[in-house]
């Protein structure tokens, strides 16, 4: 029997999940944490779990900050992220931080209940959907966009960017200094090739960015994680 460990803002997310295992049978544990000082709790005993499941749309951490941080702590700990968003971006984001399965909003019961198996068992899985948007990205069918070679860090600053926030509140919400927020703004320039944050919202809305796994649009919590 799995336990799993939710971490994501939307309570709906997690009753469905909770919903799905339990009607599955193959859970005896789910348990959900969507702020700071939860996950912080929970961080402190990852051995009671055997699949982490991390909505890429977390708001209470940066979700790809935290797939890096359960790994590191519990190398062996699978970690499914959900991808709402389904773009190919995101989906090696996750992997390349850490995450052993990615599944999408089109996921099916099955592929849902399949990935929490294959990552409680140590191995890999990536919906057939997410599947199709790598492979056509990796043949060179559908060009990698420039900010795919962003940081993580430079890629949440262009993502709150995007939403119009000011230097001091992308500082806020990723809990940097507005001097570091101010150097990954540059960078972030410099890398895309643009001039301004007007260019920023410009790119950001042709390439479908916006929708990120960043501490966005709520009130400030800086429970270390």
């Amino acid at each position: 029997m799995l336990s799993v460990l939710v971490a994501a803002s939307d309570p709906v997310r997690c009753f469905g999940i909770e919903a799905l295992v339990a009607a599955a049978g193959i859970a005896d544990a789910c348990v959900f944490a969507s702020s700071a000082r939860m996950l912080a709790e929970n961080m402190r005993r990852l051995d009671d779990y055997t699949a982490v499941v991390i909505d890429l749309d977390l708001k209470s951490v940066p979700a790809f900050d935290l797939i890096g941080r359960v790994r590191s702590l519990s190398p062996k700990l699978g970690v499914l992220a959900l991808d709402l968003a389904e773009g190919a971006d995101r989906t090696l984001r996750a992997l390349r931080s850490g995450a052993s399965g990615v599944v999408g909003a089109i996921a099916t019961r099955d592929e849902m209940l399949d990935a929490l198996r294959a990552v409680a068992a140590g191995d890999r899985f990536v919906q057939s959907s997410a599947l199709t948007l790598l492979l056509d990205q990796i043949s060179g069918q559908e060009p990698a966009p420039s900010h795919e070679g962003l940081s993580n860090r430079e890629y949440q600053t262009l993502c709150l960017l995007a939403r119009g926030m000011r230097l001091v509140d992308v500082a806020e919400e990723l809990s940097i200094s507005v001097k570091t927020a101010s150097t990954y703004r540059t960078r972030l320039l410099d890398k895309l090739q643009l001039r301004s944050n007007v260019d920023l919202i410009h790119y950001a809305l042709t390439n479908g960015v916006g929708v990120t796994a960043v501490a966005a649009d709520r009130p400030h919590d800086s429970t270390p994680i």
